[in-house]
């Protein structure tokens, strides 16, 4: 009898053991877990506002910019997204937190920057942010007399899953031009991702649990608009 008691005893420390050990393992995972994801989403974000601050930039130059402006901005990550076509060729490049999303963790977000270039000069470019929530893009139209500003949904309450969207023109102002595009990238790292209010709260605030309302005053979507003069 005291040999198996002596023998049960040990098991049992030995299975306490594996416990603790375990137990200590699964801390140390985890940690490690949440650490890799907070480096992850923090290089996420540096991204889109790297790829955001460049395409602002690059609507406030005294001309339209070129395919080598392109190219040098934004590098390797540009890539052209079809065979170009007779009247011109579509650039793009995305942000994404696809890995995180793909187990689960966060809505899937993505941010797409993309270009249309006729005969070596950007003729149109566009920004689209989807969280899951909220679809939104902005498009800007390169020509010497555009600095118009439409946006939609404009009225005082829609509903807040409206897809938004602003068009441009790129002698639009400075500040037009600034708050189209300020969008909010921690949108991309979100548990539940964000509504368009909290998307593009520069455009947007959100007026009740199931609506918005468009911050910037307009007739039926157009704004006035004080163009820059180049």
């Amino acid at each position: 009898m005291g040999d198996r008691s002596e023998i049960d005893s040990s098991v049992s420390k030995w299975l306490m053991t594996l416990i603790r050990r375990s137990a200590v393992l699964a801390i140390v995972l985890i940690l490690l877990a949440a650490y890799a994801s907070g480096i992850y989403l923090y290089r996420v974000k540096c991204n889109a506002d790297s790829v955001l601050r460049i395409a602002y930039e690059l609507t406030l130059g005294g001309r339209p910019p070129t395919i080598q402006e392109l190219r040098q901005r934004f590098g390797s990550a540009l890539r052209p997204n079809a065979p170009c076509a007779p009247d011109g060729c579509d650039y793009d490049l995305f942000v994404s937190n696809r890995v995180l999303a793909a187990i689960g963790l966060i809505p899937y977000g993505t941010l797409r920057s993309s270009f249309w270039v006729k005969n070596g000069v950007v003729d149109a470019s566009s920004l689209e942010f989807w969280t899951g929530r909220a679809f939104y893009y902005v498009i800007v139209h390169y020509c010497d007399h555009c600095d118009s500003l439409e946006i939609n949904p404009w009225r005082d309450s829609s509903p807040i899953d409206r897809t938004g969207s602003v068009e441009i023109g790129y002698a639009a102002s400075e500040a037009d031009k600034r708050k189209a595009m300020a969008l909010d990238t921690e949108c991309l790292s979100r548990l539940r991702g964000c509504n368009l209010a909290e998307l593009v709260p520069e455009l947007w605030r959100q007026t009740s649990a199931t609506t918005i309302g468009c911050r910037i005053p307009n007739h039926e979507g157009t704004v006035d608009t004080i163009p820059n003069r180049h």
